[in-house]
């Protein structure tokens, strides 16, 4: 698929709502004191693999990028390997990433194997209550075939923003957590340097690349959104033939 179809200019429409779980809870993970580590799957074409942390399988869940459990690791950093499932090697990814005590961590794996771009992203979660009333939004950019995204973030009723919130956060880049209002917020997504449309002049809903409404339920109040490649083509189609959406995921950070 070539870099400029791969972007699909479709918008994509999704209200995902969060309610008090049990999902993230600091009262439910292993020795809060030893760094605390969640690996999200992002990666595509690599076939059926399982991530491995210090040696030992990650805990994951069925969906690939629903929030994964934390888990406890001793030491001061992590080797996070990428292997075929049900072996330990030979690794299709190899990293090193440094950890501190008390530290909530994702693992992310971004990019396309097939493509050459699998990569690991290791970033540091932020579990410290947002003031009243707001919630704490980062969004990373895990998709290599798009191309530097331009991200329009509000809350929802407020004007639309007239530059993006974001510009241009390319491959492997996540953004520092954003203020928001703890109501509902959206995220309009468009390729670096192409405003969104709209209906008519500046009304109404804008016509984005994807476009995401989120309705922030009781207890969560930090998040984490990313985007990744897309799946490969379905048997028998080809990049020419239809349209793939753009998978993303909303992870729930901490649970106030």
């Amino acid at each position: 698929m070539e870099r400029a179809a791969s972007f699909v200019l479709l918008a994509i429409y999704a209200l995902i709502t969060f309610g008090c779980g049990n999902s993230n809870s600091n009262s439910m993970l292993n020795n809060p004191a030893s760094p605390q580590v969640r690996v999200v799957q992002g990666g595509v074409n690599s076939g059926n693999v399982d991530v491995l942390v210090n040696g030992t399988k990650a805990q994951t869940r069925a969906n690939p990028l629903a929030t994964p459990p934390y888990f406890a690791v001793a030491g001061s950093s992590i080797h996070v390997e990428e292997v075929p499932s049900g072996t330990t090697g030979p690794a299709i990814l190899d990293a090193t990433y440094p950890v501190t005590a008390s530290s909530f961590n994702t693992v992310m794996t971004v990019g396309d194997d097939a493509k050459g771009t699998l990569a690991a992203l290791a970033l540091v979660d932020d579990h410290t209550a947002p003031p009243t009333g707001q919630i704490k939004l980062r969004v990373v950019n895990g998709a290599s075939t798009i191309g530097p995204v331009d991200l329009y973030v509000n809350n929802v009723g407020d004007v639309f923003p007239s530059a993006p919130t974001v510009p241009g956060l390319t491959f492997k880049s996540s953004t520092a957590y954003l203020p928001l209002s703890a109501s509902n917020y959206q995220i309009c997504m468009m390729p670096a340097g192409t405003s969104p449309s709209f209906a008519f002049i500046g009304v109404g809903t804008p016509n984005c690349s994807l476009n995401l409404t989120v309705d922030i339920g009781s207890g969560y109040r930090n998040f984490t959104f990313a985007i990744f490649d897309p799946p490969p083509p379905p048997s028998g189609g080809s990049p020419g033939q239809f349209v793939v959406g753009i998978p993303f995921t909303v992870l729930m950070d901490s649970h106030q």
